[in-house]
């Protein structure tokens, strides 16, 4: 069997759909206002793919995907840099 090791620091990339842009915009609605909390502004890749650490997808998405939800990704797929993670020497 072959593995691949990964870093929950290492990024991903998705593309949101209306329901993952809606609840990354309202992802510190949890807060009290006076905190003043607001999401960074989502920076989109030319081909539409956004870029995220892997523990920070979880964190915002991770509360939203169970089985039947409305899937906050593009076909329901987040993209892995192989090539980096390949050339990476983890034991």
């Amino acid at each position: 069997m072959k593995y691949l090791s990964f870093n929950i620091n290492d990024y991903v990339w998705v593309m949101l759909t209306p329901e993952g842009k809606k609840i990354y915009q309202h992802q510190f609605d949890k807060y009290p206002p006076e905190i003043g909390l607001i999401p960074s502004p989502l920076h989109v890749e030319k081909d539409g793919w956004i870029k995220f650490n892997f523990w920070e997808l979880m964190e915002i998405f991770g509360s939203h995907i169970y089985f039947g939800c409305n899937v906050p990704f593009v076909d329901n797929i987040i993209l892995f840099d192989i090539a980096h993670l390949n050339s990476l020497d983890r034991k």
